[in-house]
């Protein structure tokens, strides 16, 4: 009798919220845990679905541009690796977001844009004051890259 009645709470509750139960069923579905070790390497910001780095290597790596375009799409992290160095207005949108940045330096990062006017220089963008400016491509900048987030749930292992 103690099993009908669970039985019978159990399918009303199922019956009287299926979306809820679709909603964890496709989380289920396609969902990417990532450990707390991780976590603590990138910062994602659900807002634009997109998933920064923020190892201690954002604040210490350096390159000239094709070595920053090179770095981030050979970067394997977080249990990732389809990095990608960020275009210009990708990364200035990332400078609203600074304070939540725990490897930061106030320097230019580099962006994947490169000056139409000038093949030879591309833009950076500023962790001090938040502008662009266009550097030569040979120049040596710090490098942040990012990854699209949009397809997967992260969740902070419980310990």
């Amino acid at each position: 009798m103690k099993i009908r009645k669970l039985l019978l709470a159990i399918g009303s509750t199922i019956l009287l919220s299926p979306s809820i139960n679709a909603q964890v069923f496709e989380v289920n579905k396609t969902q990417q845990v990532i450990s707390p070790e991780n976590k603590a390497k990138v910062f994602i910001d659900n807002s634009t679905n997109l998933m920064w780095q923020d190892d201690i290597e954002a604040q210490t790596v350096t390159k000239n541009w094709q070595g920053a375009i090179d770095y981030c799409s050979n970067l394997s992290l977080a249990g990732f690796n389809d990095w990608r160095l960020p275009d210009r207005d990708t990364l200035k949108a990332l400078y609203s977001k600074k304070s939540y940045l725990k490897n930061l330096v106030s320097g230019y990062y580099w962006s994947s844009s490169p000056l139409v006017s000038d093949s030879s220089r591309a833009w950076g963008v500023s962790f001090y004051r938040g502008g662009d400016d266009y550097d030569g491509k040979s120049g040596s900048t710090y490098v942040r890259c990012v990854r699209d987030s949009k397809n997967i749930e992260t969740l902070a292992l419980e310990n």
